[in-house]
């Protein structure tokens, strides 16, 4: 890309001066701190109302470029280093209205400083350590500073033949032997101390490193049992996710965010918080992300064959007739907020729940496999109706055997595969149950408790799904043909086969 010096009567280009160098207009600063988003904005307004640039304005989104030729050391001063001349361009305008800062005053306000520095120093012998971490040193020009938060330099500078020479060493050159020696041990023991807080950040941050010998952290932020697990599905996955370097968070941050999303209900506006992005770019990387786990982590709810079912059959399974046991079904419903539409509305409505909902049909294997899931359906819709439109009919074959709650009326769709299906005993038009059928329905409902406690385990590990579901969430987004609650259901479904199964 060819850059061009946006300064007036300025014509440098980067594709015919090699030599020159170019910087961008500074931008705005957000998700750092308020103060360093004032600092970013205060420091942009000083380089447009230098460069005065007709049609120039603060909202401006066009990437502008000025030349080394407008600064006093050919380049722009530290960010922090407000006094700096160099903080804005200054030479070579192109107008008279120019506020140049004195160099000389700006070199004997950096000598106060050192001076002011050595004396605290030699003065910090009676104070306690929080009191001496509060030195300050600052270089000429070089934005040098030794604080609490770490040690900041900017680039060296070059004399008049062109050497490099150290700001730190122009600041101790004005010093006794005996004043340089505690500055440097001062700024030894600084340095020591930074790297022992950044080690610490290091440990604390979300990266995949950090959680290795943290177990416990990683049954918290994502509901997987183990480290192991956690590595197997970022490795499956982060092939299909961005590898753009410029983007705001890594690959597995990203999927770090998306997890702690659906498994805490954390709202996107904390996360973004604690991922140090905007909500914008927090609710951007959840969509993105949620969409490769889809795509990627669907597969691992399947039906499995016939016969790799009856080979490994729990013990309450293996009597007559519930070894020919394939599936238990059942649905559950979410709670969703009450959509704007008066349709939308009554097909959502659940007489069931007395509130808006989204209905699934959900299928497990007698080992606790979820092995089907449907698309989201309005909870107005009967359980019947779900089970014969979904696809569900179609994993079956003859001599199958499904176990369902009394809702499902479906011993016709069933029985035309040759299949067939077992729901509790009805009491309509008895006066009471038979011996038999009394312990047949008691039977039964021990087996088919199992979808129950499957349908808990999926919503207590990713408690998005006891919450109320905004309505922004039941959009197909464009290109897609698909909800986000029913990407974010798969993917649950998905990693609760992963973890240890409840039979």
């Amino acid at each position: 890309m060819v850059n061009s010096c946006c300064v007036r009567s300025c014509h440098n280009r980067s594709d015919r001066e090699k030599e020159k160098r170019f910087f961008n207009v500074p931008t705005v600063v957000t998700g750092k701190g308020k103060e360093m988003e004032e600092l970013t904005s205060r420091r942009r307004r000083e380089w447009l109302s230098q460069v005065q640039l007709k049609g120039l304005t603060f909202e401006l989104k066009a990437r502008r470029t000025v030349c080394s030729d407008h600064f006093l050391n050919g380049a722009p001063a530290y960010i922090r280093d407000t006094n700096n001349p160099d903080w804005k361009p200054t030479l070579k305008l192109g107008h008279s209205d120019i506020k140049v800062v004195d160099s000389d005053r700006y070199s004997r306000l950096c000598q106060r400083k050192v001076t002011n520095a050595a004396a605290t120093c030699t003065s910090s012998q009676s104070v306690d350590e929080t009191t001496e971490a509060s030195v300050y040193i600052e270089g000429c020009g070089s934005g040098l500073s030794i604080s609490n938060s770490g040690l900041e330099t900017a680039p060296p500078d070059t004399d008049d033949d062109g050497g490099t020479f150290s700001q730190t060493d122009i600041a101790f050159s004005t010093l006794t032997a005996e004043e340089e020696i505690m500055l440097r041990t001062e700024l030894n023991r600084l340095t020591v101390e930074n790297c022992e807080l950044k080690e610490k950040l290091a440990s604390k941050e979300m990266t995949l490193e950090s959680l290795r010998e943290r177990e416990d952290s990683v049954r918290y932020f994502t509901g997987l049992a183990d480290f192991l697990t956690l590595t197997v599905v970022f490795n499956f996955v982060r092939g299909s996710m961005s590898s753009d370097k410029r983007r705001a968070l890594s690959a597995f941050q990203s999927l770090m965010l998306t997890l702690m999303h659906i498994r805490l209900n954390t709202p996107l506006q904390h996360l973004a918080y604690i991922f140090c992005v905007s909500k914008t770019t927090s609710s951007k990387v959840f969509h993105e992300t949620i969409h490769v786990l889809y795509h990627r982590l669907k597969p691992v709810v399947f039906w499995p064959d016939r016969q790799s079912i009856r080979t490994s059959l729990p013990v309450q399974f293996l009597e007559y007739p519930w070894k020919r046991c394939v599936s238990i079904i059942d649905c559950f419903e979410i709670f969703t907020e009450r959509p704007s539409t008066s349709d939308a509305s009554a097909l959502t409505w659940s007489n069931y729940k007395h509130n808006n909902t989204i209905k699934y049909l959900i299928s497990i294997t007698p080992q606790g496999h979820i092995s089907f899931l449907s698309r989201g359906w309005g909870g107005r819709v009967s359980d019947k109706k779900i089970t014969e439109e979904s696809g569900y009919l179609n994993h079956l074959l003859p001599n199958d055997l499904v176990l369902a709650d009394r809702g499902f009326d479906i011993c016709e769709l069933v029985g035309m595969r040759a299949a067939e299906v077992k729901i509790p005993a009805f009491t309509r038009g008895k006066a009471q149950l038979t011996a038999l059928e009394i312990e047949s329905t008691r039977s039964l409902a021990h087996l088919r408790i199992h979808v129950e406690r499957v349908i808990g385990v999926l919503c207590s590990k990713y408690t998005i799904l006891n919450s109320t579901i905004p309505t922004e969430l039941l959009f197909v987004r464009s290109g897609e043909q698909i909800t986000t609650l029913d990407k974010i259901v798969t993917v649950g479904s998905a990693l609760v086969n992963m973890c240890p199964g409840i039979i």
